[in-house]
């Protein structure tokens, strides 16, 4: 697994943990990135309706038009603007329901499925015969149940 990933993750949860934490930040960012594009979008309308409050207080026959023509322009920008952040979030969600199918695929009761088995000793999984003492017990989990052992010999 090392010489294929480009994070050095030895087991399949240490992979699903990885996944999951960078899915969290992910998400995170998109949150951020919601909060700046709308604080911007609502400050841009603020500005933009004061500037055109401003234009029809001081000259309000002279610039009928010009307000309704900012009015339209500033709706066809926001209409853009809003257009853009939803392709955005689209874009985004694809790419955050990618990583959860790949986090859902690296899940170990799947990987228990498939006819793979995580064998414990002494509540810890074990990943080296060296890690086992003769007359230690294992416990090996499958994909529906358990298997206790004991060990009588080691090679």
């Amino acid at each position: 697994l090392d010489r294929v990933a480009h994070t050095p993750l030895k087991t399949p949860t240490a992979v699903a943990s990885f996944i999951l934490d960078h899915q969290a930040e992910q998400l995170a960012w998109l949150q951020e990135l919601q909060q700046k594009v709308v604080h911007s979008v609502q400050l841009r309308l603020e500005r933009e309706h004061y500037r055109l409050e401003r234009l029809a207080s001081t000259l309000p026959l002279a610039f009928g038009r010009v307000r309704e023509r900012q009015e339209y322009r500033l709706q066809s920008l926001f209409d853009r603007l809003a257009q853009t952040v939803r392709m955005l979030l689209e874009r985004e969600k694809h790419r955050l329901d990618l990583l959860q199918q790949r986090t859902q695929s690296l899940d170990p009761s799947v990987l228990l499925k498939r006819g793979y088995s995580m064998t414990l000793v002494n509540g810890h999984i074990l990943t080296d015969a060296s890690q086992v003492r003769e007359g230690d017990t294992l416990v090996t989990q499958l994909a529906n149940g358990e298997v206790e052992s004991k060990v009588i010999d080691k090679c």
